[in-house]
């Protein structure tokens, strides 16, 4: 089994019409209640976006549209939604991102492309060596690099001036046997760097599982080793489902790092979802849990729009209680098409209400007579609920940002052609 680099990436709501700009504040204690947007693309402004301002019956606020910094300001009640249209490509698809739940002085941020990697740095590294290592791998918290031999050029990518470094060795046949770890050190551009540590085998870790559910098929478990700067190294492997099962993941020795464990069950063909479960914690000889009081209620209906109710709609088993919902469909109507995604707090019915939007610049609310598909719908239950999420739900999410230990459980459309 070879070790995958990883990322964060793993593993988030006065009448104006046609406007732009910002309304003034008008709270009288000097306290700015009014709902701030921001939306780049890629790290820069998205300038020119439409933006809908509606209460939570639809009712209009304001249409706004972003200034050169990708902003808009407005008041708004709580419990209200925010609508963002997308930029437009030619011949794409339009697309639409609904913020729910919006409160008073809510900064809602929308980041449609992470900004691109800066700041390349290249320095000389040096390693102690290892007694019938063949090569060594550099893994770092920002990036990652085959080393030949002891002493070699090292170029990352946005560590900010500081890094993590995870150095492994390597056999003959390019398995790891032993490595080196060094958290928190100052990298900069041609400063050479000299690790010291000693090396440690490999630790094996036993995993295992009961009251695995009779839908699944495969459980594929990915454990990533997070340092204080971000993740490292990740070690995947999968075995045939039962209803209780175990596995040995063999991984680095790498003390006072933070595991992440994300299991995925991979269901059986006539299943509508899949779950997952990932836990965050410091290291331990071994894991184990019991899927059956952990796990969601798996869809027993694919998801459809209820035109009538502009929500998607569903039927789900009885499981662990969600507290997130992300949900997206894909609209049809002549020769338009258009996206529409939204995060929400989990209500108690299976379902997944959407605002009305204006029809000003187009009827973007579907119809009986659109061609309608659900392509997204994500129930989970994550430390903090919807409010840990809900001022930019839409990221990927980084679990140990939510809290420093935790569960986050998932159960997502099996189908689904996902958008983030």
């Amino acid at each position: 089994m070879k070790p995958v680099q990883v990322t964060r990436a793993a593993l988030v709501l006065v009448m104006a019409c046609g406007g732009s700009g910002q309304q003034p504040d008008a709270s009288a204690d000097g306290v700015d209640s009014r709902v701030h947007l921001t939306v780049t693309v890629a790290g820069e402004p998205a300038s020119k976006l439409d933006v809908y301002y509606q209460n939570a019956d639809s009712s209009l606020v304001a249409h706004l549209v972003t200034d050169v910094h990708g902003e808009v300001v407005s008041e708004l009640a709580a419990g209200g939604f925010v609508t963002v249209i997308e930029p437009r490509a030619p011949g794409a698809a339009d697309r639409l991102d609904t913020f729910t739940d919006v409160q008073p002085s809510d900064q809602l941020r929308l980041d449609l492309l992470p900004p691109p990697p800066h700041g390349t740095i290249s320095f000389e590294i040096s390693v102690p060596p290892a007694a019938t290592a063949s090569s060594y791998h550099l893994w770092t918290s920002c990036g990652d690099q085959a080393v030949i031999g002891t002493t070699n050029t090292a170029i990352l990518t946005g560590c900010n001036g500081i890094a993590d470094l995870l150095v492994t060795a390597l056999d003959m046949n390019d398995m790891v046997f032993a490595s080196l770890y060094t958290p928190s050190v100052a990298v900069t551009a041609n400063h050479p760097v000299m690790l010291s540590d000693t090396y440690g085998p490999n630790l094996t870790e036993s995993i295992s599982y009961t009251g695995v559910p009779n839908s699944a098929a495969n459980i594929q478990v990915a454990q990533s080793l997070v340092g204080p700067h971000g993740p490292l190294y990740l070690a995947v492997d999968a075995v045939p489902a039962s209803s209780s099962t175990s596995l040995t993941l063999t991984e680095p020795a790498a003390a006072g790092v933070l595991v992440v464990t994300r299991t995925d069950l991979y269901p059986i063909t006539s299943a509508a979802s899949q779950a997952s479960i990932m836990e965050w914690s410091p290291r331990s000889a071994s894991y184990a849990i019991d899927l059956a009081p952990v796990l969601l209620g798996e869809y027993t209906t694919l998801p459809r729009l209820e035109p009538a109710t502009h929500a998607i709609v569903w039927t789900e088993s009885s499981g662990a209680t969600p507290n997130v919902v992300w949900g997206q469909y894909h609209t049809v109507r002549g020769g338009q098409q258009w996206l529409w995604s939204i995060a929400a707090a989990r209500a108690t019915a299976p379902a997944l209400r959407f605002p009305t939007l204006p029809t000003d610049l187009f009827d973007y609310n579907a119809g009986p007579s659109d061609q309608v598909s659900v392509y997204v719908l994500t129930n989970a239950s994550i430390p903090g609920g919807f409010a840990a999420i809900r001022t930019a739900p839409f990221r990927l999410l980084d679990p140990t940002a939510l809290a420093p230990t935790g569960r986050m459980v998932s159960t997502s459309l099996f189908t689904a052609s996902t958008r983030r």
